[in-house]
């Protein structure tokens, strides 16, 4: 502060207009009575007013240099007062005294605020400061109106200020100072400054990005913020708070209370919030160690950045929040809950560590628990879990409940209430039916493509000729819980032929192209399939040899409902059968029994999972099944213009070898699912061959196998 100018006692001047002050000026002191009026106080210029005189609308403006000491000086002391004064550039009020020191222990040190105080009161009154202005308030002055456009307000020692309007400029407040009615506009509070302990402001207004910073047991009680930031520091506290879209910073050392947050404004406690808040459209971020008393929730957030406090925490309505974005364990102590809120909570499901609400008197209302998990993968939980909410109260009335499940790969955690405590317990998560089942499915199909010497080529053969010949079959099929469809054509040609009287010998190829369809409520495998057989069959007058070999490549897509990604993977299936049967005649029936020896070799390769939120996948296939099959065809021809042969075929198949088990896995767990298949099963097969000429023949089967009725038609022409 500028040093107090030592004046002497003037004689009353009565009315002093229009007068230039330099630094050349002799005159600079006035008292008594005198009222001056239009006073310019020029570059080093000094005008020091005291008693009862009265100073209206003086100029003070110094250089723009405010390095170079050219400053312009206005005192004002005792009881006199300043009216409408004008500050400028590097211009100086300084509206009653200084603190008086004296030297103690080697240093200088304030005396006593008491020794000063006086009933002398220095008035400013709608003063002006410009950009560059500055106004000084000392002990035993009042000033009022005071509009600061840029300028800087310094107020001390037991001053008082009435109706500031800062609109650009900075005002500072310290201890015992108070000041009230103050208005910011793109400006600067300090109430409190570093070593210097703050005063007290009642009823401020700050808006359009104001900063209003409390500090050093600075207080201001009341304030009205609009798109600004308040800051409280170290021993600094704020009451009743109003804020529209603005931040609040609760720093260390700080104290606020009594908030009522509006649109969109953010909180940020690393303190203390006293008293009771409301948070409307706009957020509480209750970082670590913070304490809060009561917070009222519309339609706002909670952000529990680190492990704190909120004694009361009440929603009034559905449209609240309360998260905990830390990837750090948190906990969240209160005494109550009350109210519906979505509860985002973090959660490392492989070392078991959460967030925990901690809840003293009980939570009454509804409340979504939202979880998101840290890391890819979880392990199967201990005892009764991982615990998340710690209810000490046992007769709380509330209802509290996932928004969905947490799936970690194939364990999927839920919520458990143990005596209103709340628990996250693992279970095995069921990997899809689909999944498990489709080696099975395709197996299936190979046998039926692979089929019986009869359903393969009918009856009318040209043994004579090569031949070419062309299936197509329609087939459902249940496997287990799921429905197999599937359409196949299948090419054919016989390539070597050789007979005499007693032995026929054939040998050929037969391709097979096919479309699989494998459901399960509202999931489907879609399956290409190629396949290539070799065929050999020898012939005698009462029996026959069959036998096949065949390689068979499958590319399968399932898209999971819980996904909307694909999972792709291939199978190859190579299967070897040998058949044989035996003619007996019975008037003019032909019966034939028969048996036959099936070996399937299926391989499927691995492939990940979709859906699951960790690398989780079905493991490699590979399987070999060993299928028996006994049967009997029964047949008889009859010949008009072609010659008809009707037919009934039974089978009893049988599958020698265990049901296999599907694994899936993930980085941490291995799920077995035991596949439920069919040891023994009937197949009947009825149909009609026709013979149409020596080169070509038609037939068509109905086949009842695993409790569906299929078709089959094929043709076959020889040259």
């Amino acid at each position: 502060m500028i040093s107090d100018f030592n004046s002497n006692q003037l004689p009353n001047l009565s009315a002093i207009n229009d007068i230039t002050i330099t630094s050349k000026t002799s005159n600079t002191n006035y008292g008594g009575s005198d009222l001056l009026s239009n006073v310019i106080i020029m570059p080093n210029g000094k005008l020091s007013i005291t008693d009862n005189a009265v100073a209206n609308k003086t100029i003070a403006e110094g250089t723009t240099n405010s390095a170079s000491g050219m400053g312009a000086y206005f005192y004002v002391n005792g009881d006199a007062k300043s009216n409408n004064a004008t500050i400028g550039n590097n211009g100086f009020l300084n509206i009653g005294e200084n603190r008086n020191q004296e030297y103690k222990n080697g240093h200088w040190v304030d005396k006593p605020l008491s020794e000063q105080l006086t009933k002398n009161k220095a008035y400013a009154t709608n003063t002006h400061l410009l950009k560059g202005g500055n106004l000084w308030t000392g002990i035993n002055s009042v000033t009022e109106g005071t509009i600061n456009e840029g300028g800087i307000l310094n107020e001390y020692y037991g001053s008082v200020s009435n109706s500031v309007n800062t609109a650009g400029g900075r005002e500072y407040t310290y201890s015992p100072v108070v000041s009230s009615n103050s208005k910011f506009n793109r400006s600067y509070d300090y109430v409190g400054l570093q070593s210097k302990k703050g005063g007290t402001q009642n009823n401020v207004t700050a808006e359009n990005h104001s900063l209003i910073n409390v500090t050093n047991s600075g207080y201001i009680n009341k304030i009205k913020s609009t798109d600004s930031t308040i800051n409280s520091n170290n021993k600094g506290a704020i009451n009743d708070i109003e804020s529209h879209h603005s931040i609040i910073n609760v720093n260390t050392g700080g104290v606020i209370s009594n908030v009522t947050a509006t649109n969109n404004s953010i909180i940020n406690n690393n303190n203390s919030m006293n008293g009771k808040n409301t948070l409307t459209n706009s957020t509480l971020n209750a970082n670590s160690g913070s304490k809060s008393d009561t917070v009222t929730l519309n339609g706002s957030l909670i952000n529990v950045n680190g492990t704190s406090t909120i004694s009361n925490i009440i929603s009034n309505n559905n449209n609240n929040t309360i998260s905990f974005p830390s990837k750090k364990p948190v906990t969240l102590n209160s005494n109550s809950i009350s109210g519906d809120y979505t509860v985002k909570i973090s959660s490392n499901l492989n070392n078991f560590s959460t967030d925990l609400i901690n809840v003293k008197h009980g939570i009454s209302g509804n409340l979504k628990l939202d979880f998101s998990g840290l890391g890819k993968t979880g392990r199967n939980t201990l005892g009764n879990g991982i615990k998340i909410i710690n209810n000490e109260n046992l007769s709380s009335n509330h209802h509290i409940t996932m928004t969905k499940p947490i799936n970690r790969g194939i364990l999927v955690y839920n919520l458990k209430n143990i005596d209103n405590d709340y628990y996250l317990q693992s279970t095995l998560n069921k990997v899809n039916y689909i999944n498990v089942y489709t080696p099975l499915a395709l197996s299936d199909y190979s046998l039926s493509n692979t089929g019986s010497l009869y359903q393969r080529q009918g009856s009318f053969i040209n043994t004579s000729k090569h031949d070419v010949w062309v299936k197509y079959n329609s087939k459902k099929q249940k496997i287990n819980d799921g429905q197999l469809s599937s359409n196949t054509l299948t090419l054919g040609y016989t390539f070597y032929n050789n007979n005499n009287s007693n032995k026929h010998i054939d040998s050929g190829l037969m391709l097979n192209l096919g479309k699989l369809d494998f459901s399960y409520n509202s999931e489907v495998n879609n399956t290409n399939a190629i396949s290539v057989y070799n065929y050999t069959t020898i012939k005698k007058p009462n029996y026959y040899f069959d036998f096949v070999n065949g390689f068979g490549l499958y590319k399968s897509k399932i898209n999971p409902t819980i996904s909307n990604e694909t999972e792709s993977f291939d199978s190859k299936i190579f299967t070897s059968s040998i058949e044989t049967g035996y003619l007996f005649k019975y008037h003019k029936i032909n019966i034939i029994p028969q048996t036959q020896l099936i070996y399937q070799n299926y391989s499927q390769n691995s492939y990940n999972l979709v859906g699951y939120e960790s690398d989780t996948k079905m493991n490699s296939v590979k399987q070999n099944n060993i299928i028996g099959r006994v049967g009997i065809n029964i047949n008889r021809d009859f010949q008009s213009k072609y010659l008809y042969q009707p037919f009934i075929q039974l089978s009893v198949y049988n599958k020698f070898n265990k049901s296999h088990n599907i694994t899936a896995t993930d980085i941490n767990v291995s799920q077995f699912a035991q596949v439920k298949d069919d040891k023994t099963w009937l197949n009947v097969t009825a149909g009609l061959n026709v013979k149409v000429s020596d080169q070509s023949n038609v037939y068509a089967d109905v086949i009842y196998d695993h409790h569906n009725l299929n078709e089959l038609i094929a043709y076959r022409y020889s040259f």
